[in-house]
């Protein structure tokens, strides 16, 4: 093994290492108390909250949105994501209101100052990822339900979806969800919404491509799993060859 994959390996390991040590503390400190309030004390707002940076997960979680939003027509929803998420929810229909939390401790504070008076009809968490920032601020942000994806672990959220993580399509846990809130039959269908100046950049990259009988390669230099995402310097190098 090459020395710039052992140190790769290791780089992971420290991450993997410290993300560890940041959900036990988390959990030693907040994974045991949770705020919750009665129907008649919470605001007609629901809060979605998508922290994992996983832009492909993200855009699957949209046609749940919808379809919450179609349910609950007199609710805001509100998302909660991270900086690389944030385009895929401010566009659409069904949000209300995107709010983008930075990472680091300080961020998560200054985001429950900033909810902290408000008393959500529903806090849902669409990751499989339990991230210290979700236990902080699930157990002190009030709420008459908390779903999350199994993780029973966890007692700061009242419901735990179940889903088949071998099987089941990610759009089931989703689709599970809903049917906890007596949803019935729901269109897991997802959608991506792109303002109009960039359909038309796409639209005449791809006539020119037809024209030139050249073809247009797309890079996704985002993908997830850790071993194969290229950074910036690699994804030119690519290009370029």
């Amino acid at each position: 093994m090459k020395l710039s994959q052992k140190i790769r390996e290791w780089n992971h390991a420290r991450i993997d290492g410290m993300r560890a040590i940041s959900v036990y503390l988390c959990k030693l400190f907040f994974a045991h108390n949770s705020r919750f309030v009665s129907e008649t004390e919470s605001e007609k707002i629901i809060l979605v909250l998508r922290l994992d940076n996983k832009i492909g997960d993200s855009i699957t979680s949209t046609g749940f949105l919808r379809e919450l939003k179609k349910s609950f027509q007199d609710h805001q929803i509100w998302v909660l994501s991270d900086q690389a998420t944030l385009p895929i929810y401010k566009n659409l229909a069904s949000v209300d209101k995107v709010i983008a939390l930075s990472k680091g401790p300080l961020a998560s504070l200054k985001m429950f100052a900033q909810l902290k008076n408000h008393s959500f009809k529903f806090i849902i968490n669409t990751s499989h990822l339990i991230l210290p920032r979700v236990i902080f601020l699930v157990s002190q942000l009030r709420a008459v339900r908390k779903f999350t994806f199994q993780s029973t672990e966890y007692k700061l959220f009242s419901d735990h979806i179940q889903y088949d993580p071998f099987t089941d399509h990610i759009t089931v846990r989703y689709a599970n969800t809903l049917r906890a809130l007596d949803l019935k039959n729901p269109d897991m269908s997802y959608e991506f919404v792109l303002k109009a100046d960039a359909l038309e950049k796409a639209r005449v990259m791809h006539a020119s491509s037809l024209k030139t009988a050249q073809p247009l390669i797309v890079l996704n230099s985002f993908a997830g799993a850790r071993l194969r995402s290229f950074n910036k310097q690699t994804t030119f190098e690519i290009v370029r060859g």
